[in-house]
C-alpha cells in the first residue's frame, strides 16, 4: 500500500484486494491494528486500524508522501494495542 500524506494526515491507499482481506482477517481475530514497515524491511513504523484504516505512525517516523509500505504478516501482527 501507499501512504498519501494529505494536510498533515496521512491515508493509506490500498495496491491490491489482499491488503483488504488481511485487515479484514485481523479485525474477525479482534485485531484493532495492523503494523507496516518500509519496503526495504526493518522494524515497523506504524500501524493502521483494521476497519477505519486510520494510519499512526510510530514517535518519530517520517513518511513522505506516496511511501510505499507493506502489512506485517499476520504471525507478526502482535502489537501492545491489538
Amino acid at each position: 500500500m501507499r501512504l498519501v500524506v494529505h494536510q498533515r494526515n496521512v491515508v493509506a491507499h490500498f495496491s491490491g484486494p489482499w491488503e483488504v482481506a488481511q485487515l479484514e482477517a485481523l479485525a474477525e481475530q479482534g485485531r484493532a491494528w495492523a503494523r507496516f514497515s518500509r519496503v526495504s524491511g526493518g522494524l515497523p513504523i506504524g500501524e493502521i486500524e483494521s476497519q477505519t484504516h486510520e494510519v499512526r505512525l510510530y514517535e518519530g517516523v517520517e513518511v513522505g508522501s506516496r511511501q510505499v509500505v507493506f502489512l506485517l504478516p499476520m504471525e507478526q501482527q502482535c502489537s501492545a494495542e491489538g
